[in-house]
């Protein structure tokens, strides 16, 4: 769990963790050199089954994780942000479905889950983490599905010889670090499976990276160029890499004009027309997005 001033909802957060049926297991929390009084929340519970491990500097997301990971002892890792819940029959469901998977055969790199939504208040959206993505439940995940859209949420369990193999959460990355992580993870063969009942609840805040567009087109731009970087993609995967590439492009700079209340710059606009001309149907998906901004 990385944590960063997040004294106003670890405490909930950890507590949703020792409310599970699933006994076995420990919590490692990295402090990302928070400024509130996240560790003595923490410490607070006083449990000998969750440790704090400090960073010495403010290392983002990522760098947080990796340094939780290097003190963690099992292996297999399940990830939890330090303002999400776990419902308690969260780690029971997703390692019984590991060992089931497992048994039948199947490389398992990823267990993936639903989430509710919740807002700033607490009160829950009428949707569900997979319906963000127009569906109730979500089709097998695959490099194509996965270069054009994250649709893993990030309480996911992970087999440690999947991740080490895949080299864990790139710290150049911030606020698509996940997204990269999950691509790699398939690219080397390894299954996604998926429980589409809610197991978890992801507060979605205001600040969330998520919620920049522009932000969020700019970091997605860099987990796709990793992708074409690291020469794994077959030519078909390339393309549609390059597709949302340009996508995404043409995304922040819409989204950055839309904040600055003036039209994108010229040298966008290729990028912004193409994208008029390819897919007239995800207009209506940035309007919306801007509009929440």
């Amino acid at each position: 769990m990385p944590a960063y001033n997040s004294a106003g909802t670890v405490g909930e957060t950890l507590e949703s963790v020792r409310a599970q049926s699933f006994a076995d297991w420990e919590v490692v929390v990295c402090d990302d050199l928070s400024t509130d009084d996240t560790i003595d929340r923490v410490e607070q519970l006083r449990d000998g089954r969750i440790r704090v491990v400090p960073s010495p500097v403010n290392g983002g997301p990522a760098a947080a994780r990796n340094r939780a990971l290097g003190h963690a002892e099992s292996e297999l890792i399940a990830f939890l942000d330090a303002d999400d819940l776990w419902r308690p029959d969260y780690l029971e469901r997703q390692v019984r479905r590991y060992d089931e998977e497992c048994r039948r055969g199947r490389r398992v790199g990823i267990v993936a889950c639903n989430a509710l939504l919740a807002k700033d208040d607490g009160s829950l959206e009428p949707h569900t983490y997979f319906e963000l993505f127009g569906r109730r439940k979500l089709e097998p995940v695959t490099v194509e599905r996965l270069l054009r859209r994250n649709t893993i949420f990030i309480s996911c369990l992970v087999p440690r010889a999947a991740g080490e193999q895949a080299g864990w959460f790139d710290p150049d990355l911030f606020g698509t670090e996940d997204h990269d992580l999950w691509l790699k993870i398939v690219e080397l063969g390894y299954d996604v499976v998926i429980d589409h009942e809610p197991l978890a609840t992801y507060r979605r805040g205001a600040t969330s990276i998520s919620r920049n567009t522009p932000r969020q087109a700019q970091n997605n731009q860099k987990t796709l160029l990793a992708a074409l970087r690291r020469g794994r993609l077959t030519p078909r995967q390339q393309r549609v890499a390059r597709s949302e590439l340009r996508y995404n492009r043409a995304l922040a700079a819409v989204a950055a004009a839309a904040f600055d209340h003036k039209p994108p710059p010229a040298r966008a606009l290729p990028d912004v027309l193409w994208v008029a001309v390819t897919r007239p149907a995800q207009w209506g998906q940035w309007l919306t997005a801007l509009r929440s901004q």
